[in-house]
């Protein structure tokens, strides 16, 4: 855990609200050792708790004694609830009181039907979450999740000693996969190998811009709507971020290429002033304009233009389009 700390890296471990965890039930899990286990957790410097729901006694009165007792040891770690009946529960039931992040849905995995499984588990519930509290879609896949011939399966251990990935999506899906996540405010921790990190890793998981979308901790996550006003227009998702910026997510989901437009004025953009935005491409790390009501991009297949828009102020020199 020391080694882990020095090298700036939080250190997080697994346990389970039963008397099993999840691990086809060879280990056990913290049932009737809620107290003793966060104690534990504590004196090693654990950082982060993440909780399953398996084995007999799983229970949401077990999730709240786990997490009386590691409120109780004084150090501050994260608690995660991997799965509860908080999932099926309005503004995901008891989870927000007891923990910092809980999953909304089930595992996430390294393709694009997957990808859209955790989606659709926030889909209309980004008021569900805020400061405190969000609502988790699981591990990035970004890269690749690894491959299968590095699992030994008698044995149920991961080979870790060479650092591959074997992608299961497509660089443009991992680029939607990071852009969804950074709009609805999932908390961003990266289930793949980050002693190799490729060129779409660095792309994705070192763009502050992204980031900083992600961490605006005072704006509520963003959500799905339509682009435009009318029958049939393609969907966005957008965040209304605390300083008046909008993030938007314009995700091509068919199978070629599209040209996709947003208009301002079905995304209560402030009427105020000007009523121009400036936009700018976060992925590509570059201003695209000022733009009057609305704008459209063509985006690939399955990928993501994500943007930045900021209102227009003052004296401007720039064309609008």
């Amino acid at each position: 855990i020391d080694y882990v700390h020095s090298l700036g890296l939080k250190f997080g471990l697994y346990t389970s609200v039963g008397d099993k965890t999840c691990h086809g039930g060879w280990s056990p899990g913290s049932y009737q050792h809620y107290e003793q286990d966060a104690q534990t957790f504590a004196s090693w410097g654990v950082d982060y708790v993440k909780v399953d729901y398996c084995g007999r006694h799983d229970s949401e009165g077990g999730h709240k004694q786990l997490s009386e007792a590691m409120n109780k040891t004084g150090r501050p770690m994260v608690l995660e609830l991997c799965r509860g009946p908080y999932q099926a529960e309005a503004d995901w039931g008891y989870a927000p009181s007891i923990a910092q992040l809980w999953r909304a849905t089930g595992d996430h995995h390294d393709s694009w039907s997957s990808l859209q499984q955790q989606m659709q588990s926030v889909r209309g519930k980004g008021s569900w979450s805020g400061p405190y509290g969000w609502a988790y879609l699981d591990m990035m896949m970004t890269g690749g999740q690894g491959c299968e011939d590095q699992y030994d399966k008698s044995r149920e251990e991961w080979d870790w000693t060479t650092t591959r990935h074997c992608p299961g999506m497509t660089d443009a899906e991992y680029r939607t996969e990071a852009s969804l996540y950074a709009i609805v405010a999932s908390p961003m921790m990266v289930g793949t190998d980050i002693r190799n990190m490729t060129a779409i890793m660095k792309e994705l998981l070192l763009n502050e811009e992204a980031i900083a979308i992600n961490q605006d901790y005072a704006a509520p996550p963003g959500d799905v709507q339509a682009s435009c006003a009318g029958k049939g227009a393609p969907e966005v998702w957008v965040r209304h971020l605390s300083g008046g910026d909008l993030a938007i997510a314009m995700t091509n989901v068919g199978r070629s290429s599209s040209t996709l437009t947003v208009c301002f004025d079905s995304l209560r953009w402030p009427q105020s002033g000007s009523g121009l935005a400036r936009v700018r491409d976060v992925w590509g790390r570059r201003d695209l304009g000022v733009f009057g009501s609305n704008f459209s991009a063509t985006v690939g297949s399955h990928d993501t233009l994500l943007l930045r828009l900021s209102p227009v102020k003052g004296p401007m020199n720039e064309f609008v389009v």
